[in-house]
């Protein structure tokens, strides 16, 4: 009887039986649970390791001059150049404390690549914006923020270039030639030739920048600095100009001085000198010339003089008829102040037109001999040179400023590092975990069978006996 109950063991295995087996054997099976799920663990994290990748966007766009494959200084620039050896080696050796020594350039190079990368509004599929992706595999790094820190840095790094040429910009050759011209025909030159290169340089900036309302301010030492004026602070609105008022005050400034007639002045002296001061035609030529237009802006003067006597009684007789009721309507008698100011600042050019032009009838009559050591043009014309010579500070300053507030990457994600690619932690714990349970559970049910069948064996030979 009992022989048959052991033989039909052998014929079926029920799934109590199994699972009695692997209970038998629990503490085998937990052994080999722990250390088949730690080994497939380390495994599968070294083996995805080397599948991961670090990725990161940016965007120049906003960038003037990287759009048109250019630098500031006008030599070539190519996005694609930022994966090439040289660039990579370049950003490892300008590492402070050596942090990039461990890098391997030449296995960095096989590694990264850059791509273009197109954004659209997914509605309208309009394109809004394009920016560059940089991808390189992570065991060309030792830690996350080893790569962090070095893609970082290899995007500045055009950024940098263009950050250190502005920082050698003057804008003051033509000032320099000025100081150093022979002859104050050169040194009026060089001086229109400075005030050409302002105002058409605000006018590129404006296109490129726009309108810029800007708080401009001066130190002690010349130094000027400026900051982007929002409207918030009233009581610094008096020194906030916008770019083309900046450009307009250049030539506000050559309107005063009006170095036409400086030219002129220059012209005249020489003429006289060569054809002599007995010449009739040439003395009758520019006296008429210059009191001519001697007569005409002191008729321009008088006509403004009755506007302004007209302007004055209707402004006084608005503000005296309201006698501080609310009537007054504000935009009439702003408008006729505004007239005022404008007549005002009218005959006042005016006038040192004519101081002008008293002085060249004066020379004319009593030609300098020495033309070029007429002290008082001399004392004038250095005069306007240091006021563009301030005016040539302020716009360098402005550009620098404007250009570098402009060079600052777009980065897409806050951690500007992401990655693709392997594995995640927490799927390679689960993966490790279910194999180790069941190799644990198999190994276990297989050695807790073979001692239960040794078992019963050594059972049915006793019987036997």
């Amino acid at each position: 009887m009992n022989e048959d109950k052991v033989l039909n063991n052998d014929e079926g295995v029920s799934i109590g039986e199994i699972f009695s087996w692997i209970w038998k054997k629990k503490i085998l099976g937990l052994i080999i649970f722990v250390v088949v799920a730690l080994i497939s663990f380390l495994a599968i994290f070294f083996i995805s390791k080397n599948k991961i990748n670090y990725v990161v966007n940016f965007d120049y766009g906003t960038t003037p001059y990287f759009s048109d494959n250019k630098y500031l200084d006008g030599t070539n620039f190519n996005f694609y150049n930022l994966v090439k050896e040289d660039v990579l080696q370049t950003v490892k050796d300008n590492s402070e404390n050596d942090a990039y020594n461990d890098i391997d350039i030449a296995n960095l190079v096989k590694s990264i690549s850059i791509t273009k990368v197109r954004e659209t509004e997914e509605e309208s599929n309009e394109l809004l914006d394009e920016y560059y992706q940089i991808t390189v595999s992570a065991n060309c790094f030792t830690s996350d923020d080893q790569a962090r820190a070095y893609l970082i840095d290899l995007i500045n790094l055009p950024l940098n270039k263009n950050e250190a040429f502005l920082n050698t910009l003057t804008f003051d050759i033509n000032l320099t030639n000025a100081v150093d011209s022979k002859t104050y025909q050169e040194e009026v030159t060089y001086i229109k030739d400075q005030v050409n290169l302002l105002t058409s340089g605000y006018d590129s900036l404006i296109s490129t920048f726009g309108n810029v309302s800007i708080y401009v301010q001066q130190d002690s030492e010349g130094n000027v600095t400026f900051n982007t004026y929002d409207g918030v602070n009233s009581e610094i609105a008096s020194s906030v100009y916008t770019l083309s008022q900046l450009r307009n005050r250049i030539t506000d400034l050559i309107a005063r001085y009006n170095y036409n007639y400086l030219e002129d002045i220059i012209e005249a002296n020489m003429f006289v000198k060569i054809n002599g001061v007995d010449d009739k035609g040439a003395i009758d030529y520019y006296n008429t010339l210059y009191k001519n237009r001697q007569e005409a802006l002191k008729y321009q003067n008088a006509n403004i003089e009755k506007q302004l006597v007209n302007l004055n009684n209707q402004i006084n007789e608005i503000i005296g008829s309201t006698s501080g009721t609310p009537l007054v309507d504000l935009s009439v008698l702003q408008g006729l102040i505004d007239q005022r100011a404008a007549l005002t600042a009218q005959q006042t050019e005016n006038d040192i037109q004519l101081e002008n032009i008293e002085e060249m009838l004066n020379m004319i009559k009593n030609p300098d001999n020495d033309f070029a050591d007429d002290v008082a043009f001399g004392t004038r014309l250095e005069e306007l040179r240091q006021l563009i010579s301030e005016e040539t500070k302020t716009y360098t300053s402005i550009y620098v400023e404007l250009y570098n507030r402009i060079n600052e990457v777009n980065y897409r994600q806050a951690a500007i590092l992401d990655t693709d690619g392997g594995i995640s932690l927490i799927i390679n714990a689960a993966i490790s975990i279910i194999l180790g349970l069941i190799v644990g559970a198999v190994v276990a049910g297989v050695v807790g069978y073979n001692s239960t069948k040794k078992r019963n064996g050594i059972l049915l030979t006793e019987e036997k006996a």
